[in-house]
């Protein structure tokens, strides 16, 4: 009797082994792709995001191809679609694309603004040319992003790498204007 309990125990124990692996195999899976930055996760934002990017090259284009006293339409198109960027739901690893990708259409909505206000060319045009470089940072972004998931950082972007490009575009910009004198 004690032999046949014993081989029971060592049946439901090594049943209950091979059942507690295959499910935490599965919880390791569910968690790479369906964690806080999963595979799964960040491909449906990423989705998002790219769809709302391209919805704003549409809109820029409209509005750059719009007389200045009908811009009024492409203008309110522009800042909606900036609206609905902030407005998206994304995980913390896509925190900063929605912020380059945010700053890209206030940037672009800034530059139909100051078109139909009818302030200086340079103004408007190295307005947009800022809100293009920001369209390039989301690209990359979302590249490296899907590059490390699932196992990105919180932050896998580096602001102060960011913010340097942008003060070395910014010199440039400003070291070409003045050479242009």
């Amino acid at each position: 009797m004690k032999l046949i309990i014993a081989a029971v125990c060592a049946v439901v124990l090594a049943v209950g082994s091979v059942l507690y692996v295959d499910h935490r195999d599965n919880v390791a899976a569910k968690e790479r792709d369906y964690g806080p930055c999963g595979v799964v996760v960040v491909r449906e934002a990423t989705d998002r995001l790219d769809d709302l990017a391209r919805q704003l090259d549409d809109a820029e284009e409209l509005a750059s191809h719009t007389p200045r006293m009908s811009l009024a339409v492409p203008l309110k198109g522009l800042q909606d679609l900036a609206h609905d960027v902030r407005r998206a739901d994304v995980p913390a690893c896509l925190g900063p694309a929605r912020f380059l990708l945010e700053t890209r259409a206030d940037l672009s909505v800034e530059s139909s603004m100051a078109f139909a206000a009818e302030r200086p060319r340079e103004e408007v045009v190295g307005t947009m040319a800022t809100a293009q470089r920001y369209r390039g940072f989301y690209n990359d972004a979302v590249a490296q992003i899907k590059a490390c998931a699932p196992a990105c950082p919180a932050n896998p972007w580096d602001p102060d790498r960011e913010a340097n490009v942008l003060r070395s575009w910014k010199l440039r910009d400003q070291n070409a204007a003045y050479s242009a004198r």
